[in-house]
């Protein structure tokens, strides 16, 4: 991966109890540089780090969003 110009927080809702696995098949995925369970709204949030905000959507519509039991994300992009 080139040098991280962009860097977000991707927030996940994720199905009942599946927080774990969730957690287990994201931080496989190239540019999540760390991931965390957390309570709230949302179930799981991952900081991701590209190059890009093409590459950026890329991983957040072609990676994240297809591991298995996440529901819905929110991506928010670090100013």
């Amino acid at each position: 991966m080139a040098e991280a110009n962009v860097k977000a927080f991707v927030f996940l809702n994720v199905e009942p109890g599946q927080s774990p696995e969730v957690l287990k098949d994201l931080i496989q995925v190239e540019g999540v540089s760390t991931c965390y369970i957390v309570l709230g709204i949302y179930d799981v949030v991952a900081v991701v780090e590209s190059s890009s905000v093409e590459e950026l959507k890329a991983v957040v519509q072609e990676k994240i969003r297809k591991i298995d039991y996440v529901r819905a994300s929110m991506t928010t992009i670090v100013a």
